[in-house]
């Protein structure tokens, strides 16, 4: 499926990509990170298979349009979310794996461990939608995301759900929230999400009752060595990023 959203790419956009390979050691894994960048700087794909306990996981990088697309494949789901844009792009990823010869610096890395948060279907049709689905493949279950960063992944995960309430102008009329929060709940998690209205139906509309309690699921992970050029000198940092999407269970505090 890699290989038919880059002929999507290059048929479409002429744009000529690069591929590369990390090699990294982890724990008793050893194993190779395939990085695809084009040389225009627009996108991005970065491919890590399945080692130690770590699903393996795809990520597509549209720095264009600022989005990224991650598979999680043994999970069955495809989380779309917004790219911070700033943080690299795809010639820095490409130069990084050069400056280090092809292999994952062990002696000095950043661990990075974020939570994914999924609040919806990804609409198919849309031009988002139509590039996940060529991403993502048949059978997987494409939704919105939001990642955090932090200690606190309950308080994240209640101040989401009331900031997109709010954001809804509801009341205790529920009718035509589409938003959903994947849960926990035994029957629930995987297959089936809870609906905003369902929540504040539970909470009789009142969106300030609502708190959240989640858990992790299955991780997956990826490394980086971006390497941008500062007035002509290398700065290198090297990043290994956990990530799992997360059910949650939503009540009432009354």
């Amino acid at each position: 499926m890699v290989v038919s959203l880059l002929m999507m790419v290059i048929v479409t956009e002429s744009v000529k990509l690069e591929k590369v390979e990390l090699a990294i050691h982890e724990g008793s894994a050893d194993f190779k990170e395939t990085i695809f960048v084009d040389s225009s700087g627009k996108y991005g794909i970065i491919k890590v298979p399945q080692h130690n306990n770590l699903t393996a996981v795809e990520i597509f990088l549209d720095y264009q349009k600022g989005y990224r697309i991650e598979k999680i494949v043994n999970e069955k789901i495809c989380t779309v979310m917004k790219l911070d844009k700033s943080k690299d792009n795809p010639m820095d990823l490409l130069n990084g794996v050069k400056r280090v010869h092809n292999k994952f610096p062990t002696a000095m890395y950043t661990v990075v461990r974020k939570s994914t948060l999924t609040t919806g279907k990804v609409d198919l049709k849309s031009p988002i939608g139509k590039t996940a689905a060529l991403f993502c493949g048949t059978g997987m279950d494409i939704q919105h995301a939001v990642s955090y960063v932090g200690e606190d992944l309950n308080e994240f995960v209640t101040q989401q759900f009331r900031t997109d309430a709010e954001k809804k102008n509801q009341k205790r009329s529920t009718i035509g929230l589409r938003k959903d929060y994947r849960c926990c709940r035994s029957g629930c998690s995987k297959t089936k999400a809870e609906g905003m209205s369902e929540i504040l139906n539970r909470c009789n509309g009142e969106i300030g009752k609502v708190k959240a309690s989640c858990r992790v699921g299955a991780f997956s992970c990826a490394f980086r060595v971006n390497c941008p050029s500062i007035n002509g000198l290398w700065t290198c940092t090297s990043i290994h990023d956990f990530d799992t999407v997360v059910c949650c269970d939503f009540s009432c505090n009354i």
